[in-house]
């Protein structure tokens, strides 16, 4: 089963939220927003924009 924390329709698409809390592990992390965005995507969503936000470093990557 795949959750993502936020899924939101945007004016230019849609945006991919996925909150973490510790230390930045951005390999695995952006691997599970492939795999939601891959998901998505197969349902018919396109223009997705990934973010992965931590909130212990109060820090926001997107993911390209």
């Amino acid at each position: 089963v795949l959750r993502p924390d936020r899924f939101s329709k945007t004016s230019d698409g849609y945006l991919l939220i996925d909150y973490k809390t510790g230390k930045e592990n951005y390999k695995s992390h952006s691997r599970q927003l492939y795999n939601y965005q891959d998901a998505l995507e197969n349902l018919g969503y396109t223009a997705i924009r990934k973010l992965l936000v931590y909130i212990d470093e109060e820090q926001v990557v997107e993911v390209n």
